[in-house]
């Protein structure tokens, strides 16, 4: 994900790039002492996560490969030498850590930035970027189309931004990925984390077997779900095609909660012309009711245990826009801890149900999320255990929003690997929030880790002519 740049920001990086310029001989420091089983200050990967294996062209022109670093540790960060502000204040943070370390710890780890803009960065552009920071520094670029198997292969998205005036930015991860000798992910950190604290973790690392770490791990809401352990949802419910629902138990057992579309619209109504069956599903695990819309005015909910039906919301058009009459096309919904359902319209209002009367408890302007009037159909993922959100804009990039208070937060993702390039995109938030799951263009369901900013396994696949999916 890409961060917020601020005053602040530009201050530092101002205030490496004097550090990052300069010699690049080590600083005479003392090592300081590293208790055993002192904390970490990165996120610790468990367990962990073996990475793909990649090859480029170094700033001298010949390949680099992977297995080159068997043995060292390897800081992987994804960058380019137009950005102007995250690398070179990654890159002032990194060059700084090493200079702390003393010269048989140096030995033992190495730097790589891989190009997310082989077209401007070539290898000879690159070699004189990185030995701004440290001469030791290694980047890989290469064939642009080459270079992007390796992103994809990783997991790692990109996306270009045009700027005023001709040239354009790149959005990339932030996180710098920490492998071990075996090419393992063990460790992610960022700028964030301060040269004196990355030097610590690398030392821990250096010195104690990696099995041994997973009880200095910060226990942060914010680590990465490379695996998936408890944010794995239990049931997995899809929607298809002929409108049938299909629910999946995590021990793979399968069966219909709702069967396929069998009523014949008449040719004047456009509703179920248009949407028959379910079309948009949400779950809540704590009551094991699963809510689907099949018209355009109403949500529908049954117990998944019992088959029992419950209440529905209807007449989102009159609550929205009381007397115009006019139909509300918009069927997007997610479900609210508290019992609260909130559906985003296509006039550009966003309102809040209760789920026990199907009353409205707010009606939003198109203001709150940034949305202008007669604005694209905007998706919600909501985890049921925070307080978190995610909504879409008309690009389909997705953004971060406070659901109790109804601000917008910093966190956004421009885009989803593979997902349509519209706000039409279908996504699903697993229970804490960690994990975004959604329907690529392709029709296969992918994930996105949140915290991490990267493409993660999902732990199942979707039936073919999945239209909509809810997990719990």
């Amino acid at each position: 994900m890409r961060r917020t740049r601020t005053a602040a920001l530009v201050l530092s990086v101002m205030a490496l790039l004097a550090v990052a310029c300069g010699p690049t001989t080590n600083v005479e420091t003392p090592s300081p002492t590293v208790e055993p089983g002192a904390a970490l200050h990165g996120t610790l990967i468990e367990p962990p996560a073996a990475m793909p294996a990649f090859e480029l062209t170094g700033t001298d022109g010949e390949p680099i490969r992977s297995e080159d670093y068997r043995g060292r540790f390897l800081a992987v960060y994804f960058g380019y030498t137009h950005c102007p502000d995250i690398c070179p204040l990654t890159l002032g943070v990194l060059k700084r850590a090493v200079e702390l370390l003393t010269p048989e710890e140096q030995e033992q780890f190495a730097v790589l930035m891989v190009a997310v803009d082989p077209e401007r960065d070539t290898p000879e552009v690159l070699g004189r970027y990185m030995a701004l920071f440290n001469p030791d520094f290694e980047a890989g670029s290469g064939d642009p189309a080459h270079v992007e198997q390796v992103l994809t292969s990783w997991g790692v998205q990109v996306t270009r931004q045009p700027i005023d005036g001709g040239g354009y930015f790149v959005s990339h991860p932030a996180s710098v990925y920490l492998l071990d000798g075996e090419g393992r992910w063990v460790l992610a950190f960022d700028h964030e984390e301060s040269p004196e604290e990355i030097a610590s973790d690398l030392r821990q690392l250096m010195a104690r077997p990696a099995e041994d770490l997973a009880a200095s791990a910060p226990t942060s809401t914010s680590a990465p779900a490379v695996a998936a352990g408890s944010s794995e949802p239990e049931r997995w419910f899809f929607a298809l095609g002929d409108g049938s629902v299909l629910m999946r138990e995590a021990d793979g057992a399968e069966r219909q909660v709702l069967p396929p579309w069998s009523e014949q619209p008449s040719e004047d109504d456009l509703a179920q012309r248009q949407y028959p069956g379910a079309r948009e599903l949400a779950y809540d695990s704590t009551t094991r009711v699963l809510w689907f819309a099949d018209t355009h005015e109403a949500i529908h909910s049954i117990n998944v245990d019992t088959g029992e039906r419950g209440p529905s919301i209807d007449g989102f058009a009159d609550a929205a826009l009381p007397g115009c009459g006019v139909a509300d096309l918009s069927r997007e919904f997610a479900l609210l801890p508290g019992g609260r359902i909130v559906v985003p319209t296509l006039l550009g209002t966003t309102l809040v149900y209760r789920t026990e009367d199907g009353s409205m408890e707010t009606a939003l302007s198109p203001a709150a999320f940034g949305s202008p009037l007669l604005g694209q159909f905007r998706p919600f993922a909501v985890g049921l255990h925070g307080s978190t959100g995610w909504f879409a804009d008309s690009t389909g990039g997705l953004h971060a929003f406070d659901t109790t208070q109804w601000t917008i937060l910093e966190a956004a993702i421009p885009s989803l690997p593979g997902a349509p390039p519209t706000a039409l995109v279908e996504v699903a938030l697993s229970p804490d929030g960690s994990t975004l799951y959604y329907l690529a263009e392709d029709g296969e369901l992918r994930a996105w880790d949140v915290a991490s900013g990267i493409a993660v396994v999902t732990p199942v696949t979707a039936p073919d002519d999945t239209r909509a999916i809810a997990i719990g």
